[in-house]
Order: structure tokens, then C-alpha cells, then sequence
């Protein structure tokens, strides 16, 4: 990941599994609900923002892509999912939160990805 090394990266706990948490970001509170479509074979969070009016449902968790970059809300940075492998794909139902990680750049590095 030498794209990231002068970038604080926050890794969102993910793992195999449907799973509701809440995690801080850019000083903000968010609850996460993320859960995998099995007619789709694809792992998919909605994004809630506690104290802002950030609300993203649906949103499909590929590989090299800022998962945040179409909704362009101020709040936030940016959020994309790393294959650890380097192969760039889909996340499997067992791979989420070990071979692929859920990423958080703060929106003070800019766009990265």
C-alpha cells in the first residue's frame, strides 16, 4: 500500500457476517450496517451519520474504488476496500475483515484514490 504511506488510514472493523457497529470518523459519529446479498455474491453497508445528515444505503463494496467519492458529502473522505492479495476482486462472504479490509481516509489528505 506505498499509495498510503504519508496517510493516516482508519480501518473499519469488518467481518464475515451481517454486523451494525459505530465508529468515529473525522471526529463524527456513524453507524455502519453492513451485510451480504447472496444473490449477488457481494458484501453491501449503509452509512448513517449520528450527528450530520450523511445517509447512504446500498453501497456495494468493490475493490479500487472510493466507495464515498459519488455522493460527494463534505463530512467525509474517502472509504474503498483493500484485497489484500492485490488481485482487485470481489470481496468473498469468508475474505471480509482478513483478506479484504474496509479502509477510512479523513478528508484532510484530499483525494487519494
Amino acid at each position: 500500500m506505498a499509495l498510503f504511506d504519508n496517510v493516516d488510514l482508519i480501518e473499519i472493523p469488518v467481518t464475515p457476517g451481517p454486523a451494525k457497529f459505530e465508529i468515529e470518523l473525522d471526529g463524527a459519529p456513524y453507524r455502519f450496517r453492513v451485510r451480504y446479498n447472496e444473490r449477488d455474491l457481494a458484501w453491501y453497508a449503509d452509512v448513517l451519520g449520528l450527528d450530520n445528515d450523511v445517509d447512504f444505503k446500498g453501497l456495494k463494496l468493490v475493490p479500487g474504488l472510493d466507495l464515498l467519492g459519488p455522493h460527494a458529502y463534505a463530512e467525509l473522505g474517502q472509504m474503498f476496500i483493500f484485497d489484500g492479495e492485490e488481485i482487485e476482486a470481489e470481496p468473498t462472504f469468508e475474505g471480509l475483515g482478513d483478506r479484504f479490509r474496509l479502509y477510512y481516509i479523513s478528508k484532510e489528505y484530499g483525494p487519494i484514490i
